[in-house]
């Protein structure tokens, strides 16, 4: 990279970077601060032919430290947040949690689930995140995104997106506006309190990236390879979690390749004894 005024990070400890943690570190890390390094920096690794990715708080994420593809972290970002009547905005960057916080000292309803999913506003979108049946896609406006060398404004009815997945894995999100409903703080807190108390309840503490695949149409996911009786099975420092199935967690140090393994495994014997293909939820970096 030429552009000096963009910070870029060597040999970066996965665990920084991943809810996952997994053993190992990549070569490099650039972390732009504004769209114009942002557009700099892609038009540089296109020209150079480079392959990259792109994170936020890196929830949703497996990545391997033997990759070759440059990875972009959008965390040290410029924040802002805007509030125009019950309509707000947001940069990419705030995670959910934050949001969460800002809609409540304001008396706005609508992330009070979503806030205990310990995700980026732009990841949670390109993978339209939700918990207890409530999508972020519910209460969306508008995204403003970089896609192409383009910064680009699409409103809600333009994106293609159903559970868990969007057609917006091409571009950057940068902001989103939502509209939302005025409410009592006391009241949000209290709908957050029962999200979260569900969330403890029912899934397992530890290192993960969460739900490993998506549930297929009329299965639980997590169910099918609890019937496999795959619960509590070990690969190196990983393991099926005993409370839920479709969490994979990281329980001692695991490798990239512990992890991969317990989700081929489970793909494979869900395979044979149902005949139904698992798909990832998590993405995958090679």
């Amino acid at each position: 990279m030429t552009n000096q005024s963009i910070e870029i990070q060597s040999n970066v400890s996965i665990k920084e970077i991943t809810t996952y943690k997994n053993q190992g570190s990549l070569k490099h890390i650039a972390y732009p601060k504004t769209i114009k390094q942002c557009k700099a920096l892609i038009e540089n690794l296109e020209f150079y032919n480079i392959p990259y990715f792109v994170i936020g708080n890196g929830s949703n994420l497996l990545i391997s430290p033997e990759t070759r593809k440059f990875c972009i972290n959008l965390t040290k970002m410029k924040y802002f947040f805007k509030i125009n009547s019950n309509f707000l905005s947001f940069s990419c960057n705030y995670l959910l949690s934050n949001i969460y916080t800002i809609c409540k000292k304001n008396g706005f309803s609508g992330f009070e689930h979503l806030a205990t999913i310990p995700a980026s506003l732009g990841g949670a979108i390109k993978n339209n995140a939700s918990f207890l049946g409530n999508e972020i896609f519910d209460n969306l406006e508008k995204i403003k995104i970089l896609k192409n060398g383009r910064v680009l404004n699409l409103q809600k009815n333009t994106i293609n997106y159903s559970y868990h997945k969007t057609d917006l894995s091409d571009c950057i999100i940068l902001s989103a506006t939502f509209k939302l409903q005025e409410k009592c703080p006391a009241e949000i807190l209290q709908t957050y309190k029962n999200a979260l108390s569900f969330r403890i309840e029912h899934q397992p503490k530890g290192f993960s990236c969460g739900s490993v695949f998506r549930n297929p149409d009329g299965f639980s996911a997590g169910l099918l390879i609890d019937k496999c009786n795959l619960k509590g099975k070990v690969k190196g420092g990983a393991m099926i979690s005993p409370k839920h199935a479709n969490y994979i967690v990281n329980f001692n140090n695991a490798t990239f390749e512990d992890i991969q393994y317990l989700i081929d495994f489970a793909k494979e014997e869900v395979y044979r004894k149902f005949k139904i293909i698992l798909q990832e939820e998590v993405e995958i970096i090679q």
